[in-house]
């Protein structure tokens, strides 16, 4: 197999080109492109109401390491993040490759927007459906929204019992509740990868509400999950706070990523010897990876 990804900035693409081939059959090339193009929590807050305003859905996806490793291996995945309106960087690694060439990104994580997006969506009347993670995990969470945001209007919440396969009746049915509910903007607490390909087909079906993944950002609210300290925030190292609390969940992810994540540091993908940098407003960065 072989991959090239390809970053840019300021609204920054990555690219991978990825060839899968057998003793005998010839190469099979699978491109991906994915655009990067919210570039901190402030920017995320502006693109998101501008929208809001506008009647305009979307998809707001954090592209993380798991992420990453993820549109290699499956097709459903590559087609919801190709698709997105809206991404930002979430974990350390984007952020660092981004940054390696240039790129002027912060971190940004669908949990640092819930409670900035409600405050907003407080003052402006637009009304917020929640789905997920779990009923008593949701109520505490919504209910610490409200007190930090008086005037919140929860059209909508429920907590589903969505299949991996995401069926296309109960995807129809959550649909037409939220069509009916007037949600301009939906939060959806599934985790990865159903919360994103969940909102990639729902916003076929609502193209008017914007759905953003949130991930565990409703356990943190309701303290059913504890957040890494600010400080462990600071120094990076909030993936170890989560490993330590919820090993046996996170464990298997995080050998996984970081085996990914090693493999491209090992093979030389992002080495300097290895970058082709153009400078500019169409900055860009290439590495290449051959795990042969």
């Amino acid at each position: 197999m072989r991959m090239w990804r390809r970053l840019l900035t300021p609204s920054c693409e990555l690219t991978t080109m990825s060839s899968i081939s057998g003793a005998r059959a010839p190469a099979q090339v699978v491109p991906i492109a994915i655009t990067v193009n919210v570039g901190s929590r402030a920017a995320a807050i502006d693109k998101i109401l501008e929208r809001l305003h506008a009647g305009l859905g979307f998809r707001f996806y954090t592209l993380n390491l798991d992420h990453l490793s993820r549109l290699s291996e499956n097709a459903e995945f590559r087609a919801a993040y190709r698709a997105a309106e809206l991404v930002s960087a979430d974990g350390w690694p984007i952020v660092w490759l981004m940054r390696r060439q240039g790129a002027s990104v912060a971190r940004t994580t669908g949990a640092d927007l819930i409670e900035p997006i409600c405050a907003a969506a407080a003052r402006n009347g637009f009304g917020i459906y929640f789905v997920g993670p779990g009923e008593a995990s949701q109520a505490g969470a919504i209910a610490n929204l409200r007190a930090g945001s008086p005037g919140l209007k929860v059209v909508g919440a429920e907590c589903p019992s969505l299949s991996e396969q995401l069926d296309e009746a109960s995807l129809t049915q959550l649909a037409s509740r939220i069509e009916r509910s007037g949600a301009a903007l939906c939060f959806l607490a599934l985790g990865s990868p159903k919360q994103e390909l969940a909102a990639h087909r729902l916003r076929v079906l609502c193209p008017k509400v914007g759905f953003i993944g949130i991930g565990a950002g409703m356990d943190f609210l309701s303290g059913f999950a504890i957040r890494a300290p600010l400080r462990m925030q600071r120094w990076r190292l909030e993936w170890l706070w989560r490993l330590v609390t919820q090993p046996k969940r996170l464990a298997p992810r995080y050998w996984r990523c970081g085996s990914f994540f090693a493999a491209l540091i090992l093979r030389g993908a992002i080495d300097r010897n290895e970058l082709a940098v153009v400078r500019g407003a169409d900055a860009r960065l290439r590495h290449a990876l051959d795990p042969r």
